[in-house]
């Protein structure tokens, strides 16, 4: 059965952008939304198996609600730099694939969903995380609503709606304009909520019939319905999706053509998108890849526990492996054997010994591992890790000194990528599409990934100074850097005394005392009482005057109070911040930071 699928563009990259881990390419691109989305939509291929597939986009031009309503939308906040920096980039994508991409100007990219839903008679599938859609859903159409990031959806159809919502798909326009929406700034009734206004329509079914038998509805909420008729029936239409949107497209434009061009894995690849490399749905291997990837086999990870310490060490030292990738956590200590053959393609063993945290548990209580990290990390096996800094300082609490030689998985990332390392282990295997249980494995896999990608110059740079720094940074640590605890409490006095005296001055110039921490207060004082500016406009979001430091210094050459507040501002900060907050640092006249 042909079926058509429909996607918000612009509300699933958000929906993307926010699920998906930050990371960007070599060269700066941010791309964790666009990543999000194609994963999402090869998924929605695979379950769905549709036909025709459209992506709608909002423009950045008005539409008919804007000029019907100066402030539909008005209170939403800009959207930020790194997901805008991706819609261009995700269209490149999917003109690529060949998916049919809609936007019209005047028009939002609902209203162009709602047309294609009513135009094509056949079984359609809306992806969106906007309920605006709900509205749409009839005996044809379903919206496939993404409730938590892109993986937790809810399929609406007209069998469930009820049930779900409480509500008929007609009534989701009525329910908006009852009770409006704080998202789209639409006005809706004044005072009536969500439990007002599911009542009146499971009594009376829509406006016209409310207002058609308002004399039965007592109370305060009749006369809030009464003055809100206006209100009522203008939110209504700019809740109304428009499903006559005037554009010309046939089904055959919106079809899927599978598989997708080579080109789209060379895309993929500039935008290190490694995981969808090796994915079944490309015309064709790009030179480039299929030379690298005709004798790879696929890898097979089996796991053994091992809770007999006796084992577990007779396991190490016997092995004539001259590497060990290892991942301690607070659950499970996992290492791999690798012998001088090892290949991130062939299979391995991982082998597990968990951490009792209750006597009938399997495996061992946190003071039985001593000698088996000492065995690992005291040993003469290269130990291959990642951030060893961090299990240095986990070693600590077992009484181990981590001394073994060892490959840095996290240092190598840092120099391969180009970026300060702030990912988690978690998170590259996920980017890599590796089990993030198999994290030995995946260890392995990682150290010869990024090794392989660095320069020569930049495999001097790893092994010659970064590797040995870690030890250097970890010893300076645990060093700690002294503190001169006479001093820091002499300048706490000082700057507490410089805060009192510039407080004093400040109430003097105000004519009053104040809370000087306070912006709205001191927005009045300065706006309202003294009139430092003129033609000075509250924000839209919190309805105060401005008085940040870059808003203050316009008016510091004028006025004696500016000065005051701009000094008392940075005497607090280092008061505050430098002096007072350093003190619950200090352990022994010693403060210990992180390199």
């Amino acid at each position: 059965m042909e079926k058509l699928v429909l996607i918000d563009g612009n509300s699933l990259l958000n929906r993307a952008f926010y699920a998906t881990p930050a990371f960007t390419t070599k060269s700066g691109l941010p791309t964790n939304a666009v990543f999000g989305f194609i994963k999402l939509l090869l998924k929605i291929f695979n379950d769905k198996k549709p036909s025709y597939c459209v992506v709608a986009f909002d423009l950045r031009a008005p539409t008919f609600r804007h000029k019907l309503y100066g402030d539909y939308k008005a209170g939403r906040k800009p959207m930020l730099d790194d997901l805008a920096a991706q819609i261009p980039v995700l269209k490149e994508v999917l003109r690529i694939m060949n998916v049919k991409i809609c936007e019209l100007e005047g028009y939002e990219a609902d209203d162009v969903i709602g047309t294609l839903a009513k135009k094509f008679a056949l079984p359609t599938y809306i992806y969106t995380g906007d309920r605006d859609s709900y509205q749409l859903v009839d005996a044809t159409t379903s919206v496939c609503f993404t409730r938590k990031g892109v993986s937790d959806i809810l399929e609406l159809t007209d069998q469930n709606f009820k049930d779900e919502t409480g509500l008929i798909p007609a009534q989701i326009i009525e329910f908006k304009a009852l009770m409006g929406d704080k998202s789209d700034n639409i006005p809706g009734v004044a005072g009536v909520g969500e439990k007002s206004a599911m009542s009146l329509l499971e009594k009376y079914g829509d406006l016209d019939g409310i207002y058609a038998h308002l004399e039965e509805v007592g109370g305060a909420l009749y006369n809030k319905l009464l003055n809100g008729k206006e209100s009522a029936y203008f939110s209504k239409r700019l809740a109304s999706i428009d499903v006559n949107v005037p554009m010309k497209l046939s089904l055959s434009e919106c079809s899927i053509k599978t598989p997708f061009p080579a080109a789209l894995k060379e895309k993929f690849a500039e935008l290190e998108f490694k995981s969808l490399l090796t994915m079944q749905i490309y015309e064709e291997e790009p030179e480039s890849f299929s030379k690298e990837r005709k004798n790879e086999e696929t890898v097979s990870v089996e796991e053994r526990v091992i809770d007999d310490l006796t084992e577990a060490l007779q396991n190490i030292r016997s092995t004539n492996a001259k590497e060990i990738a290892v991942d301690l956590t607070e659950t499970c200590l996992r290492y791999s054997l690798l012998g001088e053959d090892f290949s991130i393609s062939k299979s391995v063993t991982e082998y597990v010994t968990p951490v009792k945290t209750g006597l009938l548990d399997v495996g061992f209580f946190d003071y039985e591992l001593t000698p088996l990290l000492e065995c690992i990390y005291a040993g003469n096996k290269k130990v291959i890790c990642y951030n060893a800094k961090d299990v240095m300082y986990k070693l600590q609490e077992y009484g181990v000194t981590f001394t073994a030689p060892f490959d840095d998985v996290a240092i190598l990332k840092c120099i391969a990528d180009g970026l300060p390392n702030s990912d988690s282990l978690a998170f590259c295997l996920y980017r890599q599409d590796l089990p993030e249980k198999n994290s030995a494995y995946g260890v392995a896999y990682l150290r010869e990934t990024y090794y392989k990608a660095l320069k020569t110059t930049e495999k001097e740079l790893y092994e010659k100074i970064e590797l040995p720094l870690v030890r250097v940074l970890f010893s300076m640590e645990k060093q700690g850097v002294c503190v001169n605890k006479e001093e820091l409490e002499a300048l706490s006095a000082r700057y507490n005394e410089e805060l009192r005296l510039l407080t004093e001055q400040i109430y003097s110039e105000a004519g009053e005392k104040f809370n000087v921490n306070s912006t709205q207060q001191l927005g009045k004082i300065l706006f309202e009482k003294l009139k430092i500016g003129s033609g000075v406009k509250k924000t839209k979001a919190s309805q105060n005057y401005k008085t940040t430091a870059e808003e203050l210094e316009k008016y510091a050459d004028k006025w004696e109070i500016v000065r005051l507040i701009l000094r008392y501002r940075k005497a607090q900060k280092l008061y505050s911040t430098y002096i007072e907050g350093f003190k619950p640092l200090i352990v022994n006249g010693k403060v210990h930071t992180t390199y």
